[in-house]
């Protein structure tokens, strides 16, 4: 969990500098960057990577704390790969009843 947290931590700063720094048109490595640290977010959850789950933790309210981003983005991405494993075991087993 605490590889997580440094995740989210270095996403929050990689966005906020981005931001900062007039977006990805203006910093194309910087969004690079960003889109990397996502991959591996959903990676470390064990999620796919996808638009979907990369919504989960995307949007930074700026008048939130950095430590309540973090918290609510863990909360929101355990919630998802719960779904995500359960939804997975459903499919396996609706194809083993198939077979």
């Amino acid at each position: 969990m605490e590889y997580l947290e440094s995740l989210l931590e270095e996403y929050y700063q990689l966005s906020v500098e981005l931001d900062a720094n007039g977006g990805p048109v203006v910093n194309p490595r910087l969004y690079d960057e960003i889109l990397s640290v996502e991959d591996e977010i959903c990676f470390e959850v064990a999620l796919p990577i996808s638009e979907a789950n990369r919504q989960l933790f995307r949007f930074i309210d700026r008048n939130k704390s950095r430590e309540i981003y973090i918290q609510e983005s863990i909360q929101k991405l355990s919630l998802a790969k719960s779904k995500y494993t359960f939804h997975s075991k459903d499919l396996m087993l609706d194809v083993f009843k198939a077979a």
